[in-house]
């Protein structure tokens, strides 16, 4: 039988329960992911210690930052429920997985537009590029393999989106136990650094899809 008969045999018989299956095992991967980074992330890197003062003081920047990573991690975990399910397309267009990065480089633009022009360089020498970088691609990788574990646990047969969206799922939840653990950055910083660490996580996971979530 083809690789595409059987996908169209899959698809043809799908009930409400093997979608419900799908949902339970992501967001398990999901819950799991969060519980085993975050435990990393506070042990290595230690949480910070004015973080429930910056919360109460409603610190705008923060609030982006964590939108901004949370809103790409719910898109991703939607668009792996349905990726999970064969033949089922993703209900999400993929333009809107690109909504928060639009959103948080807009506003860096505007943030270093009102800044003193003085000020620009300064912005952006002083922040810590590659510990940033190198520490959310270490925290990504515990989810990227639960995440992978569980994919394979279900039927995906779009391996390369697939793989993409664990990518961005993983670089999410290693930039939010970044975030929660390091001090305060400016928003063009958060814009390049974090977006940069997502979507390398990203392209790592659909190149690595096809190979990692293939059906044996």
């Amino acid at each position: 039988m083809k690789t595409t008969d059987l996908i169209d045999t899959l698809s043809a018989d799908l009930r409400p329960s093997r979608f419900a299956s799908a949902a339970v095992v992501i967001t398990s991967a999901a819950f799991l992911s969060y519980a085993v980074v975050i435990t990393i992330a506070f042990v290595w890197l230690g949480i910070r210690t004015d973080l429930l003062q910056t919360i109460a003081e409603g610190d705008f920047a923060l609030f982006v930052r964590l939108t901004f990573i949370v809103s790409i991690m719910v898109f991703a975990l939607i668009c792996l429920r349905d990726l999970a399910v064969p033949g089922r397309r993703m209900r999400l267009p993929p333009v809107v997985t690109l909504l928060p990065f639009l959103l948080i480089a807009a506003l860096a633009l505007l943030d270093l537009a009102m800044a003193p022009l003085e000020e620009w360089s300064l912005r952006v020498a002083q922040e810590p590029w590659i510990s940033c970088l190198s520490q959310i691609a270490v925290l990504a990788l515990p989810a990227f393999a639960i995440t992978t574990l569980a994919l394979r646990r279900l039927a995906p047969t779009d391996l390369r989106w697939a793989g993409l969206n664990v990518g961005l799922f993983s670089g999410g939840i290693g930039a939010l136990a970044y975030a929660l653990c390091a001090d305060g950055h400016t928003m063009i910083f958060s814009a390049i650094a974090y977006t940069g660490a997502i979507w390398a996580s990203a392209v790592l996971g659909s190149l690595l899809g096809p190979h990692l979530l293939r059906w044996n």
